[in-house]
């Protein structure tokens, strides 16, 4: 065989900025960090995009508690649906929130990753004054053609197969 495999590039379908987004929780899964911690494993959707993007929250009973708390406290000031002190996660599903997003090189792929979490004031104090638009929720299938909408005759050219 005269065939030569090249790994194709990762080219994002998404034009995601670096900039400060409305987010919303998807979904959060309970683990344990390769340290012992317990942690969150969390999926957050982008406002106005199909992306997702995981983050992880792990909750640090050592000496550096304080930056779990700190990461609480803005998580708590970002989502206006969950209690300060609110830990249960089945609440915190389908929360909105702010946060910066950051893109980041990793394997030669760039990624979106958030960056901190801010509150409505900061946001628009961040973004020039403009107040973010409500949470827009995009479908994860692609809305120009719905496949319910296809006829099989026009789906596949029958010359094209092989018998």
């Amino acid at each position: 065989m005269n065939y030569k495999y090249e790994k194709p590039k990762v080219e994002p379908t998404e034009k995601i900025e670096e900039k400060i987004y409305r987010v919303k929780i998807e979904n959060i899964e309970p683990a344990v960090s390769r340290y012992g911690n317990d942690m969150w494993k969390m999926i957050f959707k982008i406002s106005g995009f199909k992306t997702k993007i995981y983050y992880y929250l792990v909750f640090q009973t050592n000496e550096n508690k304080k930056y779990t708390d700190k990461t609480l406290a803005s998580i708590y000031s970002s989502f206006k649906g969950i209690p300060e002190g609110n830990l249960e996660i089945e609440t915190w599903l389908g929360k909105e929130g702010i946060a910066k997003i950051k893109l980041e090189e990793y394997d030669g792929n760039v990624s979106p990753k958030i960056h901190y979490f801010v509150n409505e004031k900061a946001a628009a104090r961040r973004n020039n004054g403009v107040v973010l638009d409500p949470f827009v929720e995009v479908s994860e299938t692609n809305d120009s053609t719905s496949t319910s909408d296809l006829d099989a005759s026009d789906t596949i050219d029958e010359s094209m197969l092989p018998f």
